[in-house]
């Protein structure tokens, strides 16, 4: 975001034209605005081009340039209004559309109707063919450029990348920034030195017509250069897997307008654009000429072979073999030590020694240490020996690093030796090796290995230059060694061991950062969160013997720890700048998305992404398989599940962690399950596998056996079975059983749990059906104990279902007298929690506030302003508590204001909006959310029906027919 003194001078300088409003996006070229246009009384959107790409462009010719775009008219063309440079930065104003960009829409509901995805290409291709008419390029045509009006479809940012382009092209290369977005560049976008036509912007529309259909681009990747290879070699994966019911011939329009060679594409947009709408009559019938090039292509093969050998050779070197200046000299690759002779101690020591070596080099900034272990394939896990010269120096060129590091560990008798090799990737040649031999018999390998990183540094840094790497080397010897255990059991899912090796080597010595820090990720595994918090404490304590990226990693985790899912996005994110190849940050920040609650979202879509990316990066990485596997399970995808949690198996991990995914993939995909057995043996796994079959009533009958069973398991924890009755509760609810839902709290009430009754009290007022006399009762005890001045509560959620109880009597008051008694009394409740949070600083407590404020604030709406400021409270409002109380505690989760929020919205029209925050409820992690799940379900019903989708109308009410109930 922009600096504040420059963002103000800003505001400003355009004072005299524009005032400046909130910032509205934001993406590699600058932010936008919105503002008010003074001169003609409009709402408008102005965009401010970052100060590193306006001081490569230069402003003047980027201004000049512009004017192309600006003089484009058409109605599918969002217009250039003015243009102008203040403070040293270029901006233009264009039209406020009010809606969202296609991106938006994806993120949103990830695949569109065929008629949907038809609409907006129409509208695109004639934008784009009007600009192709007058000799204009649009160059970077994806999805956050084009806005969605109602029906009306825009295409924006028309001519910038032409202007960046003709204004400053040499330079945007020296400096590293690039025109146009990888996922949909076509190849000849890749190389500067090919001159591009309307063809470009063909192939960039099929990528988005892709992805609008399969619910991702046709090819992704975790770096630029692994996505312009895919965009090069492979042709785009095929839509029948995911859309079997597509019309015929769509998947061989889109395979011809994305052809690598563009001779072979659409002449341009508009035929493009025909043929999808006819796509049947592109399917070539068989001819005889058919039959003659069958015959043709044995006598080519040869040829053929040839022909393919060439490109291989060509791609090899353009992606696989980047020339010299784009190898890092600060990237150094290591691999696993060869274990050489008898064992020189533990089996595996080779790849801990390398682990050792490799966290001292990074001790010595800006030196980075890639790990070379995930870039190996199985076999050469196995027996690093298969790994020759040419594959390391073909990883490290892919990996863009300028060295690598390997050697090996000989033990004969009592001796040891360690020796370590340095290669220059761009010289092609050995930089320097070296060895040093243990005589004593004490066989310390790591030791022994920090020692020759020492005589080999010197040849990584530059002269002169004194780097202390020792501090690993100063540590506790045998806690080095176990920590290093701990890491290799880590790295296989297995948790316990692995937690029991760090554990003891924290133990051993408590500096040791980084077993720390890998002990707290272990422990939150396990769901040993208080293990998880005292180990990353101890990691933050000694954080100076963290180098700065693990540093920024460990606040991430922290703050996942503590429940701030927020803070905890923006660490992680952090962290993947400084390393975006790093299969743990990824995985982390899939586990917050899946495990907790913040803004961003659709959080199933963002975790599903960054778990696929932390497997991408290392697939021998197990932990990301066992969410994924549960996510794409709740999808329907059981081959795929059944896959990845087989996978997740092969490595030997925990059998109690993958208990429930097991379980919750066997029911979903069919299979008879004996509940009350397997509830004997681990209550815990047939709890959450319950909860999460439940998750959107996708899974009904799976769901209740699961959850009836672990409530009645003599051995389940009273926690779990608080959970799982709020759980079971919720699901009798959504199916309308409300009699068996009252007799499931009942029998916690009568097993000694007095907070039954919150629960008894709760249904009714989530669901909004009649309000029994049972749940009266406990109400009206709720508020005796409240007391005239309501401070005699000190539990937080007894409040919260106070002011649910008054609101509900507001509703349904008889007159306005009756009414705003009650919005009184939800008030006075408002202010007594505010003062208490005044007082005690606990998060929580304000927390409680800010959500009584919200509701208050929507109950007492008289006008449409007051309508926004109460949907702009509710959209402020993020739990803060760690995992375990989004689990136990009903009201921290705030499914009920996010499930109001929904029926705000809808009431407003917004039916997109609404759809898309109920449908986060079938997501949330907290059981409480089940007792919105019917209500949910049939809002979602009620829009799609308003946006005329009917195959998702379909399917929503398959899973409200499935509930059963009225």
């Amino acid at each position: 975001m922009m600096e504040a003194d420059r963002l103000k001078r800003l505001r400003t300088a355009l004072r005299s034209r524009y005032e400046l409003g909130v910032l509205i996006g934001e993406g590699g070229m600058g932010e936008v605005y919105l503002a008010h246009d003074t001169k003609h009384n409009r709402s408008v959107a102005i965009k401010i081009l970052l100060p590193e790409l306006a001081e490569s462009v230069g402003a003047r010719r980027f201004l000049r340039e512009i004017e192309v775009g600006a003089g484009l008219q058409h109605p599918n063309i969002l217009t250039i209004h003015d243009s102008g440079e203040v403070e040293g930065l270029p901006y233009y104003v264009m039209p406020y559309v009010e809606g969202e960009t296609l991106r938006e829409r994806l993120q949103g509901e990830r695949q569109l109707s065929v008629e949907e995805t038809l609409a907006i290409t129409r509208q695109v291709a004639a934008a784009l063919q009007h600009a192709h008419d007058r000799r204009i390029l649009h160059r970077d045509i994806k999805p956050a450029n084009i806005l969605l009006s109602g029906e009306h479809v825009l295409v924006a940012d028309f001519g910038i990348a032409h202007a960046l382009t003709e204004a400053g092209e040499e330079r945007l290369t020296r400096t590293g920034l690039a025109v146009g977005t990888p996922a949909y560049m076509s190849p000849e976008q890749a190389s500067p030195q090919e001159t591009l036509d309307p063809r470009s912007d063909v192939y960039s529309l099929a990528c988005v017509v892709y992805e609008m259909l399969a619910g991702e681009p046709p090819f992704s990747g975790p770096t630029a250069q692994a996505i312009f290879a895919r965009h090069l070699q492979e042709s785009p994966p095929s839509l029948e897997i995911v859309r079997p019911n597509l019309p015929q011939g769509i998947q061989g329009v889109l395979e011809r307008a994305l052809a690598k060679v563009r001779a072979d594409r659409f002449p341009d947009v508009k035929a493009f654009a025909q043929a999808l709408e006819s796509p049947a009559a592109h399917v070539p019938p068989p001819t005889l000429e058919v039959a003659r090039a069958l015959g043709r292509r044995r006598a080519v093969f040869g040829l053929g072979l040839v022909m393919a050998f060439l490109l291989a050779l060509v791609v090899f070197w353009r992606f696989a073999r980047p020339p010299g200046p784009d190898l890092n000299a600060n990237k150094v690759v290591g691999f696993p030590l060869v274990e050489r002779g008898g064992s020189a101690g533990e089996p595996g020591e080779g790849e801990t020694a390398a682990v050792f070596v490799g966290h001292a080099l990074q001790y010595s900034e800006p030196l980075l240490w890639i790990d070379g272990w995930p870039e190996l394939d199985v076999e050469q896990r196995a027996d690093i020996r298969l790994l020759d010269r040419e594959g390391a120096t073909f990883i490290a060129r892919r990996l863009g690093a300028r060295y690598f590091l390997d050697g090996s560990i000989a033990a004969v008798g009592d001796s040891v030796t360690v020796g370590l090799r340095l290669y220059d990737v761009q010289g092609d040649s050995v930089v320097m090796q070296r060895s040093r031999t243990e005589m004593d018999g004490k066989r310390a390998v790591n030791q022994l290995a920090h020692r020759v990183l020492l005589e080999i540094l010197p040849a990584l840094i530059d002269p002169g230059r004194s780097v202390d790497v020792s501090p690993l080397a100063r540590q506790d010897a045998g806690a080095v060694a176990s920590w290093l255990q701990g890491e290799r059991e880590y790295r296989r899912s297995r948790f316990l061991p692995a937690l029991e090796y760090l554990e003891r080597a924290v133990e051993q010595d408590s500096s040791l950062a980084y077993a720390a820090l890998r002990g707290a990720e272990t422990a939150g595994w396990k769901a040993h969160f208080d293990d998880a918090s005292r180990l990353i404490d101890v990691a933050l304590r000694h954080d100076s013997l963290l180098v700065a990226r693990d540093r920024i990693f460990a606040q991430g985790l922290k703050s996942f720890l503590d429940g701030s899912a927020d803070s905890a996005v923006a660490q992680i994110q952090l962290a993947l700048a400084e390393e975006t190849d790093w299969p743990e940050a990824w995985m982390l920040l899939g586990e917050v998305y899946f495990h907790l609650l913040p803004k961003e979202a659709p959080r199933d879509s963002l975790a599903e992404a960054a778990f696929e990316t932390a497997i991408e990066l290392d697939p021998e990485f197990t932990p990301p398989l066992l969410h994924l596997a549960e996510l794409v399970a709740l999808r329907g995808d059981h081959e795929r599940a059944s896959d990845l949690i087989n996978r997740f198996a092969s490595a030997g991990p925990d059998t109690a962690l993958m208990r429930r995914a097991v379980l919750a993939v066997d029911c979903a995909g069919g299979t008879p399950m004996d509940w009350p057995a397997v509830a004997e043996d681990n209550p815990h796994a047939v709890f959450e596998a319950g909860h999460l079959l439940a998750g959107g009533g996708l899974y009904p009958t799976c769901a209740e056996g699961a959850l009836r069973s672990a409530v009645t398991s003599p051995r389940i924890s009273p926690q779990d079975r608080w959970a799982a009755t709020i759980a079971l509760q919720g699901l009798l609810m959504a199916q309308g059983r409300i009699v068996e839902a009252e007799a499931v709290s009942e029998d916690l009430l009568a097993s000694g749990q007095g907070a039954a009754n919150y629960l008894l009290a709760l249904a009714p007022l989530a669901t909004g059906t009649a309000i029994t006399p049972r749940a009266g009762s406990i109400l009206q005890g709720v508020e005796g104990r409240a007391g005239g001045d309501y401070t005699g509560l000190r539990n937080l959620g007894q409040y919260w279902l106070l002011a649910l109880w008054y609101e509900r009597r507001a509703k349904e008051a008889p007159g306005s007298e009756e009414r705003q008694e009650f919005l009184d009394r939800i008030g006075r409740v408002w202010e007594v929690m505010g003062q208490r949070a005044d007082s005690s600083g606990v998060a929580d407590d304000r927390l409680l506030a800010d959500v009584i404020g919200a509701r208050l604030a929507l109950a007492g709406a008289a006008t449409e302003a007051d309508t926004t400021q109460a949907i702009k409270l509710l959209r402020g409002l993020s739990p803060s508590g760690p995992r375990s109380d989004l689990v136990s505690s009903p009201w921290q989760c705030l499914a009920g204001e996010r499930m109001l929020l929904a029926e705000v919205l809808e009431f407003r029209g917004e039916d997109r909006g609404a759809y898309r925050t109920a449908a986060e409820m079938d997501f949330l992690p907290c059981p409480v959310s089940l007792l919105y799940l019917k209500e949910s379900l049939s809002l979602r019903l009620r829009a799609t029906e308003g946006l005329g989708d009917t195959s998702d109308a379909a399917r929503l009410r398959r899973r409200i027919d499935g509930l059963g109930g009225e």
